[in-house]
């Protein structure tokens, strides 16, 4: 095919000092002629002066323009601008974390590579580098304390220790006098050699369930660092010493709240609690609020615990103990369990 005949389309001489046009520098540069078949065109302009430049047909029927300056299209980012995409965030493939950039204000111009404002401010998950230690971790027999209590509070310090959100939150599950299962989340408060502790109402639900069935299963999961404890056993009422030393510990507006809500009972409108809090403010105004009678704590004496970490492939680690004799605490019979 012959060469193309270059045509002249446009004269780009524009002289903007003089705002005139410069006759020995008509033709365009050729950095901006292209070929389309078997006619030459040169992309048009978009913006003269701010305006845009008086429009004819040209032969092909594309639109042309008159002589013109090429002006920027780019307009410079607005001070506090964030784009959407750093808004919705981007996986880091080096650390598998969702990360947001943010735009300082003021950064709506281009700084050089090498200056400060080049790098855009960066928040990660403020959990420590312990969450992926344990995450890609994995579970063997012989990292496991032959005390399973022993091994429950390893695992509880080292979910605090990773500034899990609620480390000690877990799941309550428990059966009434007609068999029907209910579960809630409660907070752990507290391990022993005798088992795990939590407070609550005894005139709640949960509390006339444990009172009818005294049998109950727990459920402790940290899906940050892959992580899981199932806990089976008996629960008791906890001595009212104990119960008076946890609920002095608490704030003064917990203390109040125990005698001001009637828990699972049904109340006409919120007004109604807030009445009985005022009422309990009252009441208390002097003197510091005593433990009321129907509120205290449970413990779970475990006959069964199993500790499960996640794997790839879902072939997870799970290894339960059993309680081997009621008579002797410390007697337990370890076991793998399939995925």
């Amino acid at each position: 095919m012959p060469e193309p005949e270059k045509v002249e389309r446009f004269p780009f001489g524009f002289d903007q000092s003089n705002r005139s046009w410069n006759e020995s520098a008509r033709k365009p540069p050729e950095s901006l002629v292209r070929t389309l078949g078997q006619r030459d065109y040169v992309p048009r302009p978009r913006i003269v002066s701010g305006k845009r430049a008086p429009r004819r047909r040209g032969s092909a029927g594309r639109v042309l323009r008159e002589p013109c300056v090429l002006r920027p299209l780019r307009r410079p980012r607005q001070p506090g601008r964030v784009r959407l995409p750093a808004l919705l965030g981007y996986p880091s493939l080096a650390n598998r974390s969702w990360q947001t950039t943010i735009l300082r204000r003021g950064d709506h111009t281009s700084p050089a590579p090498d200056s400060p404002k080049a790098h855009p401010v960066t928040t990660e998950d403020p959990g420590p580098d312990a969450r992926a230690e344990l995450l890609a971790s994995t579970l063997s027999e012989e990292q496991l304390d032959p005390d399973p209590l022993a091994q429950l509070e390893s695992w509880l310090r080292e979910a605090r220790e990773a500034k899990l959100p609620e480390w000690n939150a877990m799941t309550l599950a428990t059966v009434d006098s007609a068999g029907a299962p209910a579960a809630r989340i409660v907070l752990l408060k507290g391990t022993d050699q005798h088992g795990v502790r939590f407070f609550t109402n005894y005139e709640s639900d949960k509390g006339r369930q444990l009172k009818a069935e005294p049998r109950a299963a727990l459920v402790l999961f940290w899906p940050e660092i892959g992580r899981q404890v199932r806990i089976v056993g008996a629960t008791q009422q906890l001595p009212a010493a104990e119960s008076d030393a946890y609920y002095a510990s608490r704030s003064l507006e917990s203390r109040l709240g125990a005698w001001a809500s009637p828990q699972s009972k049904p109340l006409a409108s919120r007004a109604d609690l807030e009445e009985a809090f005022e009422a309990a403010v009252e009441r208390f105004k002097d003197s510091a609020p005593d433990r009321p009678p129907h509120w205290g704590g449970f413990r779970l004496t475990p006959t069964s615990l199993e500790f499960w970490k996640s794997g790839a492939h879902r072939l997870h680690d799970r290894f339960r103990y059993t309680r081997e004799s009621e008579s002797t605490p410390k007697s337990w019979r370890r076991e793998r369990l399939a995925p």
